[in-house]
């Protein structure tokens, strides 16, 4: 479900007015992009237990940045351009938005270093 939730969660959002929830944050919990990302967030905790830590810090990045950032990327257009940042920090709250980013932290670690383990 989480990993349906993802595809479907960067495909649409491409195709939204960005700037109607920008300048009104607090609809928050009736815009469904909202809900999408509070489904992946609760998914995380789920493939972390399984150890699959490459797919949750894509799912990580899918909430906090709108996108999937390859290693090889060089800053990923700016991280998407400014507007779409401004809007992935108004969909999710500001405590479980800490939590993430700590989360990406973790598993960013957990997934290089089963990457050097493998080599």
């Amino acid at each position: 479900l989480g990993i349906i939730c993802q595809h479907v969660f960067l495909f649409s959002l491409n195709k939204i007015d960005m700037q109607s929830l920008i300048s009104r944050p607090w609809l928050r919990h009736v815009c469904w992009h909202s809900a999408i990302a509070y489904i992946i967030w609760d998914c995380v905790e789920i493939i972390e237990k399984r150890g699959y830590h490459h797919l949750s810090v894509q799912m990580l990045e899918t909430i906090l940045f709108g996108a999937i950032i390859e290693s090889n990327d060089t800053q990923t257009e700016s991280i998407k351009k400014n507007l779409q940042t401004a809007y992935m920090q108004v969909l999710l709250s500001r405590r479980v938005r800490g939590k993430a980013y700590t989360r990406f932290i973790i598993d960013k670690k957990h997934a290089m270093r089963k990457n050097t383990s493998n080599v």
